[in-house]
């Protein structure tokens, strides 16, 4: 069956085909770095390549896909980070995975750095959490030109893939909230899928972000 303008979800993806190379190749960047970046004209069928394709590939290697798209609508309060902690506990509830408890205080650096940061499938095997930004450019075109709500997901998406402390974090006063973290791990990987034609935008970011 053809969803038509809908993408293949991870559940229809015995009926997706013939991007398997692709999905292959994706795998094995995710493998080798933390940071992967997938970008493509509009309607090349990423978010299809993603849930379908590398998903499924993705579980079997005992990693788990967090898909996330951040929601920039006014109404929504809860920070883009955040909703990624929500993104993350969700797809940990939905395999049953045995997972150290969220706290409200902490930020996402924080709970992925924490010494406890241990996920256990049902079956016993350590899951690495994926963490999949799809359509990653309406970050700059869904923000309503809040330049200070970018770089402030700029700056935390970039601590987490350099795997660089934050500024807070790193200061004299946080050493009991240092103390609780494995500050050298990186127990995570990290998917920026956007359309090309926002390519600059995101090369911009490169001095920050090494990895790009």
């Amino acid at each position: 069956p053809w969803p038509g303008l809908d993408a293949y979800n991870e559940a229809s993806s015995k009926f997706f085909h013939g991007r398997n190379a692709e999905a292959a190749e994706l795998l094995r960047l995710i493998n080798l770095a933390p940071l992967t970046v997938v970008y493509g004209k509009s309607g090349l069928g990423k978010t299809s390549l993603l849930q379908a394709g590398l998903f499924p590939s993705l579980r079997a290697e005992h990693y788990l896909p967090v898909l996330v798209r951040l929601d920039f609508a006014a109404e929504i309060k809860n920070p883009p980070l955040q909703q990624v902690k929500q993104r993350l506990k969700e797809a940990l509830d939905s395999v049953k995975a045995e997972y150290p408890a969220f706290e409200a205080d902490d930020s996402l650096w924080e709970y992925l750095h924490r010494k406890d940061a241990e996920f256990w499938s049902t079956d016993n095997f350590p899951l690495t959490p994926v963490v999949v930004f799809d359509q990653f450019e309406e970050l700059f075109s869904r923000t309503d030109g809040s330049d200070k709500l970018v770089e402030q997901v700029l700056d935390g998406l970039a601590d987490l893939i350099e795997n660089r402390i934050p500024a807070e974090l790193a200061q004299e006063t946080a050493g009991p909230r240092r103390s609780r973290l494995d500050l050298l791990s990186q127990r995570y990987r990290i998917v920026l899928s956007f359309r090309e034609d926002f390519l600059p935008e995101v090369r911009r970011w490169e001095k920050r972000v090494p990895s790009l």
